[in-house]
């Protein structure tokens, strides 16, 4: 299928109802898991389907169900020619948060120093140096002066 069949803004829209429903509890799982797996056959190389049905899943406390998303999102994206950075480094952070959540810590552990060591994608480095503990390095952002 390609993924000229619908329009970005279509795109925004169902993966905002699959958000909805990841948000909503078990009741509309298989919907949101047919809404997000559809995205992943239009929009292969992006993060917000793994994403959306990997969040499902860790609300569901299904974080081995995420883990696996996660982790056929990387092979995707890592295989396509055209697969952009930041997407990617947003998958990497939460395939390490699910590896944590799944209690494998080592692992997630791994996951996490490498992409904090590889990459410039600032929302993905932020979260991944949160989730091993790592304090951000103070800069000369003006907000950062604001009242001590």
């Amino acid at each position: 299928m390609s993924a000229d069949v619908m329009d970005s803004a279509d795109v925004r829209m169902l993966t905002e109802i699959g958000m909805i429903g990841a948000g909503a509890g078990g009741t509309l799982l298989r919907e949101v898991e047919q809404l997000f797996r559809g995205l992943m056959v239009l929009r292969p190389q992006r993060d917000f389907p793994y994403l959306g049905l990997a969040t499902a899943y860790l609300n569901q406390q299904r974080p081995d169900d995420a883990v696996l998303v996660l982790e056929q999102g990387l092979r995707v994206m890592h295989t396509g020619q055209d697969h952009d950075h930041a997407d990617r480094s947003m998958v990497q952070v939460f395939h390490g948060m699910a590896l944590l959540m799944a209690r494998r810590t080592a692992e997630a552990t791994q996951v996490l120093q490498a992409l904090s060591q590889t990459t410039r994608h600032e929302p993905a480095l932020r979260l991944a140096r949160s989730l091993l503990g790592i304090k951000a390095p103070a800069t000369d952002h003006p907000s950062s002066k604001e009242n001590p």
